[in-house]
């Protein structure tokens, strides 16, 4: 099936469920597939001037609160997780996102970084990603160096270079890089804790010590008898140095 009769639906609420798009995409022709993901969809017709119809009637349109995008999508039909289609080719993929993150505040944190042509968020295999397009490469540069590691939503984020791979080993190495320090610290754990345990041996081996220097230094029982002996007054003395 030609990619001319395949649109790409953009910024889907999660509040809209596939029979619900399939039959607001189901006016403007007849429709061989209907494939909603988390925050896109994809639409297939049989006749590539009902998808042309489509487009035109229903780009910018609100469906669900959300401010839905339809366009020609790009590139032909993929039997694994399907991509967006690129309207920049400064791409860059946002990892490890909040759940309750929109495209919005993606967009506002973009922002940070250059001239942004599109974002959007998704789900896949139960992880939230973000696609960033920016309108040049130094922005995109820019934002894999500045945004990266930075807080969106409370939680900090990976920001990478779309080089094509898939979504899920960008997720990976960041979570690997997050466990790392982890590992460090509890390696390290034991070190801290031997210093306490040989100043409590240490202790108990010098407590014995003061009742020793106590016992040493109390006097025996006979010491107080001798220094109580009565000592002669010296009228005492007179009288008996007179005695005859």
């Amino acid at each position: 099936m030609s990619s001319r009769t395949r649109v790409y639906v953009g910024h889907l609420s999660s509040r809209t469920r596939e029979r619900d798009l399939e039959e607001l995409f189901a006016r403007y022709g007849r429709i061989l597939k209907c494939d909603v993901k988390f925050g896109y969809a994809f639409v297939e017709y049989e006749d590539e001037r009902d998808a042309e119809d489509a487009i035109r009637s229903l780009d910018g349109r609100d469906v669900d609160g959300s401010q839905i995008t339809v366009e020609r999508s790009k590139g032909p039909r993929s039997s694994g997780s399907a991509r967006p289609p690129m309207r920049s080719e400064y791409r860059c993929i946002v990892t490890q996102m909040a759940q309750y993150t929109s495209w919005q505040d993606l967009k506002d944190f973009a922002r940070q970084a250059g001239n942004v042509v599109y974002t959007d968020v998704f789900m896949e295999r139960g992880r939230k990603f973000g696609i960033i397009e920016y309108s040049s490469k130094d922005d995109l540069r820019k934002a894999t160096r500045d945004l990266h590691d930075r807080k969106l939503g409370g939680v900090r984020v990976g920001v990478h270079e779309d080089d094509g791979r898939s979504y899920s080993s960008y997720h990976d190495r960041d979570r690997s890089r997050s466990r790392s320090p982890k590992r460090s610290s509890s390696r390290r754990s034991p070190a801290r804790a031997s210093p306490k345990h040989k100043s409590r041996s240490g202790s108990r081996s010098r407590s014995p010590s003061p009742k020793r220097q106590r016992a040493e230094r109390s006097p025996s029982p006979e010491e107080p008898r001798r220094s109580a002996s009565p000592r002669r007054s010296p009228v005492a003395a007179e009288n008996g140095d007179a005695s005859p």
